[in-house]
């Protein structure tokens, strides 16, 4: 009896072992997403124009203080939401967003509203997440990406869409150098111009509307030729080997009655959340700014 049983754990250690080795053989064989991201288009920031209406709102104070730039701190998070949709609304050329996590809550929904409006402008929109916030771009996010002048990038997926489930367990044992590589980074680029970075991604919890708990942030608006170094950065990201196109690292469906439907969703709760008093607040003044050019 003793002679079986030593024999039986032998075995399992030996099954074991193997399976460890073969495990680890498939993390060093078989995950695409550590040897480069397949070919994409390089895209870079368009070039700045100041006969727009973001342009116009700052060129008086580009012309008074030549080569410097104008910095505003956001330290409220009602104010680093009102900031956001001011620069997502106004864009007329690009945006450019890269951020750690991108929610699809209320104040989320609102944002990505304001996204969606732009790109039907013509605005081109680049967003960047990292992947492990991939779960959250499954649903609205993921479906903007249906739209042609929207395109969604994901930062250093830990294993690609078509890989299986095992791969994904086993590459954070095996490979957790590389798959614990993260993109904190936070930036909204309006046009090249104007940019808020800082501390806070999008999310009710971000911008003091949960009402479980909310983060302490600061942000940063900015404007003039930091602005540039903003996009520069940007870049780099959006075109490296780990950045891969939604639809290579996840397993997304994008399609003409996806997005119509998103778009219905997106703009009741738009309508919804204008419709209260703040919202009110919020949208009289943004039409008055635009009216004015005082975005500034």
């Amino acid at each position: 009896m003793r002679a079986i049983s030593v024999y039986k754990v032998k075995s399992i250690l030996v099954a074991c072992l193997v399976g460890i080795f073969c495990l680890s053989g498939c993390i060093a064989t078989s995950t695409k997403a550590a040897q480069g991201s397949p070919q994409k288009e390089k895209q870079y920031a368009l070039k700045a124009d100041y006969n727009t209406i973001i342009g116009k709102s700052i060129i008086e104070g580009r012309n008074a203080n030549p080569g410097k730039s104008a910095f505003r701190l956001i330290t409220k998070g009602s104010e680093a939401f009102f900031g956001r949709v001011a620069m997502i609304r106004f864009a007329e050329h690009s945006l450019d967003l890269q951020y750690y996590i991108v929610e699809d809550d209320l104040t989320g929904s609102m944002l990505l509203e304001e996204i969606l409006r732009a790109a039907d402008r013509g605005v081109r929109v680049r967003l960047l997440v990292d992947s492990l916030a991939v779960s959250k771009v499954h649903g609205e996010v993921s479906l903007l990406s249906s739209h042609p002048n929207i395109s969604i990038r994901v930062f250093n997926p830990v294993v690609l869409q078509d890989e299986s489930f095992v791969l994904r367990m086993t590459t954070w044992v095996f490979d957790f150098e590389r798959a614990n590589k993260r993109m904190h980074n936070k930036a909204l680029i309006a046009d090249n111009l104007t940019a808020i970075i800082g501390g806070r991604n999008l999310g009710d919890q971000y911008f003091d509307a949960s009402a479980d708990y909310n983060f302490s942030d600061m942000d940063v608006m900015a404007a003039g030729p930091v602005v540039s170094k903003i996009s520069h950065s940007f870049d780099n990201y959006w075109n490296s080997d780990p950045a891969y196109d939604l639809t290579v690292a996840e397993d997304i469906i994008t399609d003409a009655e996806a997005l119509k439907n998103i778009r219905l969703t997106l703009d009741k709760r738009w309508k919804k959340a204008v419709a209260s008093d703040t919202g009110g607040k919020v949208e009289k003044s943004l039409n008055l700014w635009k009216q004015e050019g005082k975005l500034a």
